[in-house]
Protein backbone atom coordinates (compact mmCIF):
# COMPACT_ATOMS: atom_id res chain seq x y z
CA UNK A 1 0.00 0.00 0.00
CA UNK A 2 2.70 2.14 0.75
CA UNK A 3 4.68 1.72 -2.28
CA UNK A 4 1.72 1.83 -4.23
CA UNK A 5 1.04 5.46 -2.43
CA UNK A 6 5.12 6.59 -3.36
CA UNK A 7 4.37 5.55 -6.85
CA UNK A 8 1.81 7.66 -6.90
CA UNK A 9 3.76 10.83 -5.92
CA UNK A 10 6.61 10.00 -8.82
CA UNK A 11 3.75 9.52 -11.36
CA UNK A 12 2.32 12.78 -10.02
CA UNK A 13 5.79 14.57 -10.27
CA UNK A 14 6.41 13.29 -13.66
CA UNK A 15 3.71 14.81 -14.92
CA UNK A 16 3.16 17.92 -12.72
CA UNK A 17 6.51 18.94 -12.31
CA UNK A 18 6.76 22.48 -13.11
CA UNK A 19 8.85 23.52 -16.19
CA UNK A 20 12.34 25.89 -15.94
CA UNK A 21 13.97 27.02 -19.22
CA UNK A 22 17.47 26.44 -19.80
CA UNK A 23 20.12 28.71 -20.59
CA UNK A 24 20.10 27.61 -24.68
CA UNK A 25 16.08 28.70 -24.38
CA UNK A 26 14.74 25.35 -24.16
CA UNK A 27 12.23 24.10 -21.88
CA UNK A 28 12.42 21.02 -19.67
CA UNK A 29 10.29 19.75 -16.40
CA UNK A 30 12.20 20.64 -13.25
CA UNK A 31 14.23 18.12 -11.34
CA UNK A 32 11.67 16.72 -8.85
CA UNK A 33 13.50 13.45 -7.30
CA UNK A 34 11.91 10.75 -5.46
CA UNK A 35 13.35 8.09 -3.05
CA UNK A 36 12.31 4.92 -1.90
CA UNK A 37 13.86 3.50 1.46
CA UNK A 38 12.41 0.97 3.89
CA UNK A 39 13.16 1.05 7.96
CA UNK A 40 12.92 -2.54 9.21
CA UNK A 41 13.84 -3.69 13.10
CA UNK A 42 15.91 -1.07 13.97
CA UNK A 43 17.90 -0.87 10.02
CA UNK A 44 17.43 1.70 7.23
CA UNK A 45 17.24 -0.43 4.05
CA UNK A 46 17.85 1.42 0.67
CA UNK A 47 17.60 -0.36 -2.85
CA UNK A 48 19.28 0.81 -5.64
CA UNK A 49 20.02 0.61 -9.26
CA UNK A 50 24.12 0.43 -10.05
CA UNK A 51 25.51 -0.04 -13.28
CA UNK A 52 27.74 -2.70 -13.85
CA UNK A 53 31.87 -2.32 -13.83
CA UNK A 54 32.89 -3.71 -16.94
CA UNK A 55 36.02 -6.24 -16.69
CA UNK A 56 38.95 -4.67 -19.17
CA UNK A 57 41.98 -6.64 -20.24
CA UNK A 58 45.22 -5.22 -19.53
CA UNK A 59 45.09 -3.67 -23.13
CA UNK A 60 42.19 -1.18 -21.22
CA UNK A 61 39.85 -3.29 -23.84
CA UNK A 62 36.23 -4.20 -22.56
CA UNK A 63 35.79 -8.08 -22.25
CA UNK A 64 33.27 -8.47 -20.26
CA UNK A 65 29.83 -6.57 -18.89
CA UNK A 66 30.70 -6.91 -15.43
CA UNK A 67 29.88 -9.14 -12.16
CA UNK A 68 27.80 -11.25 -14.61
CA UNK A 69 24.78 -11.40 -12.41
CA UNK A 70 22.11 -8.03 -12.99
CA UNK A 71 18.60 -7.27 -11.17
CA UNK A 72 16.74 -8.95 -14.02
CA UNK A 73 16.21 -8.90 -17.44
CA UNK A 74 13.57 -6.19 -16.83
CA UNK A 75 16.21 -4.37 -15.33
CA UNK A 76 16.89 -0.88 -17.09
CA UNK A 77 20.39 -0.45 -18.72
CA UNK A 78 21.49 -3.63 -17.29
CA UNK A 79 22.15 -2.35 -13.80
CA UNK A 80 22.54 -4.21 -10.72
CA UNK A 81 19.80 -4.35 -7.69
CA UNK A 82 21.57 -3.19 -5.16
CA UNK A 83 20.63 -2.46 -1.51
CA UNK A 84 22.64 -0.71 1.20
CA UNK A 85 21.56 -1.38 4.58
CA UNK A 86 21.96 0.98 7.40
CA UNK A 87 22.08 -0.74 11.18
CA UNK A 88 23.52 2.04 13.41
CA UNK A 89 19.89 4.54 13.10
CA UNK A 90 20.40 5.01 17.11
CA UNK A 91 22.25 8.72 16.56
CA UNK A 92 21.95 10.79 13.57
CA UNK A 93 21.20 7.76 10.78
CA UNK A 94 22.49 8.54 7.18
CA UNK A 95 22.73 6.51 3.95
CA UNK A 96 26.23 6.11 2.63
CA UNK A 97 25.26 6.58 -0.82
CA UNK A 98 25.32 9.54 -2.90
CA UNK A 99 21.60 10.99 -2.87
CA UNK A 100 21.76 10.76 -6.87
CA UNK A 101 21.95 6.92 -6.16
CA UNK A 102 19.02 6.08 -4.29
CA UNK A 103 16.73 9.08 -5.03
CA UNK A 104 15.51 9.43 -9.02
CA UNK A 105 14.42 12.58 -11.16
CA UNK A 106 10.81 11.83 -12.07
CA UNK A 107 10.40 15.06 -12.90
CA UNK A 108 11.79 14.34 -16.52
CA UNK A 109 8.72 12.99 -17.48
CA UNK A 110 6.88 9.29 -17.81
CA UNK A 111 9.12 7.84 -20.78
CA UNK A 112 12.12 8.44 -19.38
CA UNK A 113 14.98 6.62 -18.01
CA UNK A 114 15.13 7.90 -14.85
CA UNK A 115 11.39 6.94 -14.45
CA UNK A 116 11.24 3.65 -15.46
CA UNK A 117 14.82 3.13 -12.83
CA UNK A 118 12.63 4.36 -10.40
CA UNK A 119 9.46 2.39 -11.28
CA UNK A 120 11.44 -0.87 -11.21
CA UNK A 121 12.64 -0.28 -8.00
CA UNK A 122 9.23 0.18 -6.81
CA UNK A 123 8.36 -3.57 -8.65
CA UNK A 124 11.10 -4.78 -7.16
CA UNK A 125 10.79 -3.76 -3.46
CA UNK A 126 9.22 -6.00 -1.92
CA UNK A 127 10.55 -9.07 -3.69
CA UNK A 128 14.04 -7.46 -2.11
CA UNK A 129 12.39 -7.01 1.41
CA UNK A 130 11.30 -10.67 1.92
CA UNK A 131 14.67 -11.39 0.56
CA UNK A 132 16.49 -9.33 3.41
CA UNK A 133 14.24 -10.20 5.96
CA UNK A 134 14.78 -14.10 5.21
CA UNK A 135 18.73 -14.14 4.22
CA UNK A 136 20.22 -11.71 6.48
CA UNK A 137 21.41 -10.70 9.99
CA UNK A 138 19.01 -8.24 10.00
CA UNK A 139 16.77 -9.48 13.42
CA UNK A 140 13.26 -9.93 12.92
CA UNK A 141 11.25 -8.64 16.15
CA UNK A 142 8.68 -6.05 16.23
CA UNK A 143 6.91 -4.63 13.15
CA UNK A 144 7.50 -6.44 9.71
CA UNK A 145 8.85 -3.06 7.60
CA UNK A 146 7.94 -0.15 6.92
CA UNK A 147 8.45 1.97 3.49
CA UNK A 148 9.32 5.22 3.22
CA UNK A 149 9.91 7.80 0.89
CA UNK A 150 11.94 10.82 0.31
Amino acid sequence: ETVEAVRAVGAGLATNAPTVELSDGSVRRAEARVGLFAFTDGCLVFPYLRRPRPVRDKSGNVVRDGEGRTAGEDAPLGELLEVAIVSDVSDEPFCPLPIGSWTHDVGSGTDSAEYARFNFLLDSFERVMESICAESSVPRSGPRMNCGGA
